[in-house]
């Protein structure tokens, strides 16, 4: 198949690209700075632009669009834009658009929601409540307007939130940091509250399986099986670091938290209909980008 990504040089988009290519795909990148030494053909381009778009999409000529990096609906408007006839389309959305969420982050008075959350669980009321890199973000928005257009045929992926190699938002890095002091101290209910996490190999297998078996129109929860307590993970980094995991229980409640509101996804739907199961643990991502970020971590080594 032929592929167009759009962000494919990002830390999500990269290890697509290179999952891709391996199993037997034409890969074209659209993204703003040529990035040296990847073997992809790149086409640069902003997404905001729907000329910079169609030039791209003209020349790649794709059977499938996938994009990485739509941030708010002026993207997918850019896309609609830029295309001459209907086009299947993979759009990474978030696990941030459920009302569980909102509930999570106190910003409504909402009562807590039934996890695991399903595709057809609440969403949020609460909108436009962040920026991404400066600008608007808000992928309730993304998705009502890859679903409503009439020339993109979206298949939606929410996403938990990816860990692993290249990780610039490097999770997990407070645990990592403690390590010097062998210790760290959570609330009880931080201490025991699940959310929704995917290693990034295992992210790239779902959205290739979107790709090539996604129906349009249907949206699909993407995260591992396995939803760990904070204090778990915690275990597994340390064990990782050759430290002895030693969590010190406090009695604090957050004024900016409610951790009696998990984030865990039921990913049945997935892996019902396209297949997927995961092919990497959460250690072998953990070892991954502990290796990638050496230098980062090396006060935390024993």
């Amino acid at each position: 198949m032929n592929i167009l990504i759009i962000g494919g040089t990002g830390f999500v988009g990269l290890e697509l690209s290179k999952r891709l290519k391996d199993a037997g795909h034409i890969i074209t990148l659209f993204h703003r700075n040529h990035a040296a030494g990847l073997p992809f053909k790149q086409t640069l381009g902003d997404c905001d632009s729907p000329d910079e778009l169609r030039i791209s999409i003209g020349n790649a000529e794709p059977d499938c669009v996938i994009h990485t990096t739509a941030m708010n609906k002026r993207h997918i408007a850019a896309l609609e834009k830029a295309l001459t006839t209907t086009m299947r389309t993979v759009i990474i959305s978030s696990a941030d658009v459920y009302k569980a969420f909102e509930v999570f982050n106190r910003l409504s008075d909402a009562p807590i929601q039934d996890v695991p959350l399903v595709e057809t669980s609440p969403l949020r009321d609460v909108r436009h409540f962040c920026r991404f890199n400066g600008d608007e973000y808000e992928k309730i928005d993304v998705e009502t307007a890859a679903l409503g257009s009439k020339v993109i045929e979206p298949v939606i992926l929410r996403l938990g939130m990816v860990f692993g190699t290249n990780d610039p938002n490097r999770r997990f890095h407070d645990r990592i940091e403690a390590a010097q002091d062998g210790c760290i101290a959570l609330s009880a209910d931080a201490a025991a509250w699940k959310t929704c996490y995917c290693g990034v190999k295992n992210a790239a297998l779902g959205i290739e399986l979107a790709a090539e078996k996604g129906k349009a129109g249907e949206i699909y929860n993407l995260a591992d099986k396995d939803a760990f307590a904070e204090s778990e993970w915690s275990a597994k980094i340390w064990a990782l670091l050759n430290h002895n995991p030693k969590i010190i229980l406090i009695d604090e409640k957050s004024n900016t938290a409610n951790f009696a509101q998990h984030l865990i996804l039921d990913t049945t739907k997935i892996r019902r209909e396209l297949g997927y199961d995961e092919q990497h643990t959460a250690e072998q991502h953990l070892a991954e980008m502990i290796d990638c970020h050496a230098d980062y971590w090396e006060g935390c080594q024993p």
